[in-house]
């Protein structure tokens, strides 16, 4: 009986052809875990900003309007320290009609100061954005009556690009000229690795 194994030219040939064959494969798996990665963090993304539009309106409208008017430009960024500066007064539902709540309870409203620190504080599915991965600009409706400030947001260089063409594009006249509403414009980075960022956009309104 003939007990000759594989030469080693043998082996080596199985060795190449196993990993011509694997190698691609893994290829295609790290890659696709990649872009499910990617794909879920801008879901994140997606979910964060629309929260961070919602809980914006929840901060008093006379803070924001203040903190743009004391920038001195016609757009604003807003940062996690900004939110010391704004009212920290709380109130307690039904304090001016004696109403309380349907569990007979007094409910405490948070202050604009803890609104504006819980929007930095948002996480999606246990993910959350660095500072300089997650930025809030905003404006008011009124930028788009005023030319001179439309001509100052081309030269204000810490703009993203995208926030930048989005306020320079919108149609103004689909923006009436009104001190009650401010445009806010969330922009993230998900994945500064490959450059891949999301701008969700909304409005603050005075009531």
């Amino acid at each position: 009986m003939d007990k000759k194994g594989f030469t080693l030219v043998e082996l080596l040939a199985v060795i190449v052809i196993a990993t011509a064959i694997v190698l691609p494969l893994l290829s295609a798996f790290i890659g696709n875990f990649s872009v499910n990665e990617r794909m879920h963090d801008r879901r994140a993304a997606s979910s964060l900003g629309d929260a961070t539009i919602e809980m914006l309106n929840k901060v008093d409208y006379a803070d924001l309007v203040d903190h743009l008017n004391d920038s001195g430009d016609p757009a604003v960024r807003l940062i996690e320290d900004d939110c010391d500066g704004f009212t920290d007064d709380t109130g307690e539902v039904g304090d001016e009609n004696g109403e309380e709540n349907e569990d007979d309870e007094v409910v405490v409203e948070k202050s604009s100061q803890d609104v504006c620190g819980i929007v930095f504080d948002q996480q999606w599915s246990g993910i959350t954005f660095a500072e300089a991965d997650f930025h809030i600009y905003y404006v008011s409706y009124l930028i788009w009556d005023d030319e001179d400030a439309l001509a100052d947001i081309e030269e204000m260089e810490e703009l993203p690009e995208d926030v930048r063409q989005a306020i320079l594009q919108t149609d103004p006249e689909q923006m009436p000229a009104t001190p009650n509403f401010l445009r806010a414009y969330i922009w993230i980075d998900y994945a500064p690795d490959v450059n891949q960022s999301l701008l969700v956009e909304g409005d603050i309104s005075r009531d």
